[in-house]
């Protein structure tokens, strides 16, 4: 009778651990991003407690989504609260982080922990995770830019702002892509940039740039230091322009901003140079 009785507990024990597992899978399985969920009820998810939303806005705070400020410090430790979760979104930005920082080892290794389970919530039509293994596939060696390509496609289909940003820029550098070409690519980007996506704003003012319409250029230069301050390419890009126009003042100032944040980088010292010699023509 005591035999039966305790495997009586163990089987009760089993079907309460099974049940579980199942409403947590289940309820991982039911968590995803689209395009209605704010940047205040994604913060308001992260407080709550939710891995996905937690590794989520460790990516928005890395890559200036959504409006928000820059903050590598506070992107790293949701990252990371995420990755204690083992969430992928974690491990996946903790990757990003680390390449940030030179760290080609440990990103690589990031990278493989994150995955296998991207490609699981991938295969389940999840933007952000499509985006994730686009980035992946794009990234680490052996790279798949097919591949990548098609996983930025897919995210961007559902609204994601960052694989809008990605694709259409690869669209403005030249890569083929059937059914996409640099009007695409600059329809992407302003429907990203239209979400606030930083890096949206800075490749929309690249091309406008290219296009020679200045006064577009400089406002989504000028709207992507709104988010990230430091950002010197852009006051590198708004220096160009100004002194193309001969704005030589403005020019001066937007380059000496972006030497403060770089004081060795030769390529601003030199445009700083140039910019130097033709006001004293």
């Amino acid at each position: 009778e005591v035999p039966q009785r305790v495997f009586g507990y163990k089987a009760v024990w089993l079907l309460a651990v099974f049940c579980a597992c199942a409403v947590l899978l289940r309820a991982e399985g039911e968590e995803s991003w689209n395009p209605k969920v704010t940047y205040s009820q994604l913060i308001a998810k992260a407080q709550a407690g939710s891995p996905y939303f937690q590794g989520l806005l460790g990516i928005y705070l890395r890559a200036g989504e959504a409006g928000s400020a820059v903050n590598l410090k506070l992107s790293e430790q949701w990252s990371r609260v995420a990755a204690r979760k083992d969430h992928p979104f974690g491990l996946y930005n903790l990757a990003n982080l680390a390449m940030h920082e030179g760290d080609f080892k440990g990103a690589t290794q990031y990278y493989q922990d994150a995955a296998l389970r991207l490609e699981r919530r991938a295969s389940r039509g999840d933007p952000v995770a499509l985006f994730c293994m686009g980035e992946i596939d794009f990234q680490v060696i052996p790279t798949n830019i097919p591949r990548a390509v098609e996983h930025f496609r897919k995210s961007a289909e559902g609204g994601f702002p960052l694989a809008q940003a990605t694709l259409g820029s690869l669209c403005l550098k030249g890569l083929e892509i059937p059914g996409y070409d640099v009007r695409k690519g600059i329809e992407l980007l302003s429907a990203a940039a239209r979400s606030r996506s930083l890096s949206a704003r800075f490749n929309l003012g690249m091309a406008y740039k290219d296009l020679k319409e200045n006064e577009k250029a400089l406002n989504s230069f000028e709207k992507s230091l709104q988010v990230n301050s430091s950002l010197t390419e852009a006051y590198y890009q708004i220096a160009q322009i100004h002194l193309t126009v001969k704005n030589r003042d403005a020019a001066l100032k937007s380059i000496e901003s972006a030497i403060k944040f770089s004081p060795t980088n030769l390529t601003y010292q030199e445009l700083r140079e140039k910019i130097l010699a033709s006001q004293t023509k």
